[in-house]
């Protein structure tokens, strides 16, 4: 029989992989500052025609300027991660297979993958 198991992954940072998810993070902290501007713009727009009304985008306009507020942490805390650190990047499910008569232990536990630059350097099962 075959069942799902979570694997976790974490990613080693390095140079490389600091400088690429830095890019990414400011290319989406600068789209997300582009909305915020035009979304600022019409609400503007908004106010000198209905005054005090409120404005439908608001729920979309808070969500837009949190969303950058995380993207700006995220980028701090990039900087002060040091090099070499192991970081959870994300988790996946796998199928095994299981016997009768096989130990349940291994499978409670969370098998890990350990990555570097994209390549996998280590396999840890449980």
């Amino acid at each position: 029989m075959k069942i799902k198991k979570q694997v976790i992954v974490y990613e080693i940072v390095t140079a490389e992989m600091k400088k690429e998810k830095e890019t990414a993070l400011k290319k989406i902290q600068y789209q997300l500052e582009l909305e915020i501007s035009q979304m600022q713009f019409e609400l503007r727009k908004w106010r000198k025609k209905h005054g005090a009304e409120k404005w439908p985008l608001q729920p979309l306009f808070n969500e837009k300027t949190t969303e950058h507020g995380s993207v700006v942490f995220q980028l701090q805390q990039l900087e002060l991660v040091p090099l070499g650190t192991k970081i959870k990047s994300e988790e996946l499910e796998t199928w095994i297979e299981v016997q009768v008569g096989q130990s349940i232990d291994h499978l409670r536990e969370p098998d890990s993958v350990i990555v570097e630059n994209g390549i996998i350097i280590d396999i840890q099962q449980r």
